[in-house]
């Protein structure tokens, strides 16, 4: 199997968040880092969300996990526990700096 495009989209990933960290950390003003935390966080929650989602989809439609997985398939449900519960703390996160305002 050739691993190679696996690789290169890994590396393009990694490339991207140290761009976004560059900026969030070593942008000077305050409201520009305050809009990259709050972008960051709702992509993370959006992301998470739609994770959770589509993991209780294929759990709910007729041909689901536990087709698949047979008496394995808890620990799917724990994943997406999981998930739920990781997804819940980055909306509360969202949330809070949404509410704490631009620093001035």
């Amino acid at each position: 199997m050739n691993y190679l495009p696996q690789l290169a989209y890994f590396a393009l990933l990694v490339a991207a968040t140290l761009v976004v960290a560059k900026l969030a950390f070593d942008t000077p003003k305050p409201r520009a880092r305050w809009r990259i935390k709050l972008l960051a966080r709702g992509a993370a929650g959006g992301a998470l969300t739609c994770s959770f989602g589509y993991i209780v989809y294929r759990l709910l439609c007729p041909h689901s996990f536990f087709d698949e997985f047979g008496g394995e398939a808890w620990y799917i449900v724990l994943i997406a526990v999981a998930i739920g519960v990781i997804a819940t703390c980055v909306w509360v996160e969202f949330y809070q700096v949404l509410k704490k305002g631009v620093p001035e």
